[in-house]
């Protein structure tokens, strides 16, 4: 109710429905006098602890403004308007659905192992590697702020003790060497214990993320050094002042 609330959304009806699995599943009518952005909304729910999904989310009545319509059987809708309507799907617009995919990465954190594999079935072959670096960015970028990462990052031993050994430790085993962040086993939270180049391209791009989401003096940026996608024994970042 506080996010609806903070959000500008009045709820004017609430009731439980039985979902078909047996499960009890609460159904709210919200509505809002001003224009509420719907991606930032799905996204905090899905932070909220005990919400496990969110199955519907939209605007079915018409204001007070507008004249009732006609309502008609509407035709069955082709696969290609199925992928746009589906929540999950990579057409549509792209901020919204971006931010919908980021967050509701960041509310498994870190067991995100489960979702990554179902972005590889969502996203086209071609686009997987573009896609899971920007939306690995995206995702370190807003991980600053779960760490709860207070004051600026000054130097690398802040730059590695409070913000980059805590973020990743708990998606891959790192070591630190020197300015170098060394990852050698991912951990099943992230990768269920399958190394995959593109887990690769999304924690590289988690990286850089977290460099442009927290507050560093100096800036960094973060080199990849080496692979085990291209015949190395580990991978390995560099951190280097901007």
């Amino acid at each position: 109710m506080a996010v609806l609330k903070r959000n500008g959304l009045k709820v004017s009806d609430l009731a439980m429905e039985e979902g078909k699995s047996g499960n009890k599943r609460l159904k709210l009518e919200v509505g809002s006098d001003a224009e509420v952005d719907l991606g930032t909304v799905y996204g905090e729910l899905l932070q909220v602890e005990g919400v496990d999904e969110v199955t519907r989310f939209g605007r079915d009545t018409p204001s007070e403004t507008e004249k009732p319509v006609e309502r008609r059987e509407a035709p069955p809708l082709s696969e290609a308007e199925k992928r746009f309507k589906n929540p999950d799907s990579e057409a549509g617009d792209e901020e919204i659905r971006d931010r919908m995919l980021i967050f509701s990465l960041l509310s498994r954190y870190p067991k995100i192992s489960g979702r990554l594999v179902e972005l590889k079935g969502i996203i086209p072959d071609e686009e997987h590697q573009a896609r899971f670096r920007q939306i690995g960015f995206g995702f370190g970028r807003h991980l600053v702020g779960n760490l709860k990462v207070q004051g600026a990052i000054a130097g690398h031993d802040d730059l590695f003790d409070r913000l980059l050994i805590p973020a990743i430790d708990p998606l891959a085993r790192v070591v630190r060497i020197g300015d170098v962040l060394r990852v050698d086993i991912y951990r099943k939270e992230f990768d269920r214990g399958r190394p995959s180049p593109l887990h690769c391209t999304f924690l590289h791009g988690a990286l850089h993320g977290l460099l442009k989401g927290a507050e560093t003096s100096p800036g960094f940026e973060v080199r990849k050094m080496s692979c085990v996608h291209h015949q190395h024994a580990k991978c390995e970042y560099r951190f280097l002042p901007g």
